[in-house]
């Protein structure tokens, strides 16, 4: 079984980072089952970044400037995607064992 040792014998943090692929929920079902010991000690960080959406800015500032609703609109939605991708990997955290949410 794979172990996270830092160099003094300490355990590290282990940490997945997401997005919309199924590659991202593989890595996170890889870390599961490969640093069980490792996460059932200390926490286990699940990250996701989003990217700015130029390219709806772009769209809407070659209109004139971009509306602030618009603006609150797509950050909304990529609050809500990031929300459902996070719960996506919760849940499957919770189906896999007993780890902290």
């Amino acid at each position: 079984m794979a172990e996270v040792l830092s160099e003094g014998g300490a355990e590290k943090k282990v940490m997945v980072a997401i997005d919309e692929s199924e590659y991202s929920y593989y890595a996170l079902n890889w870390v599961l089952d490969n640093l069980k010991e490792s996460i059932i000690k200390s926490p286990l960080v699940i990250f996701m970044a989003q990217l700015p959406p130029q390219n709806a800015y772009t769209f809407a500032a070659s209109l004139g400037s971009a509306p602030p609703e618009f603006v609150s609109s797509v950050k909304e939605n990529q609050k809500k995607l990031a929300l459902a991708l996070l719960e996506k990997a919760k849940e499957i955290c919770a189906s896999r064992g007993d780890y902290n949410s």
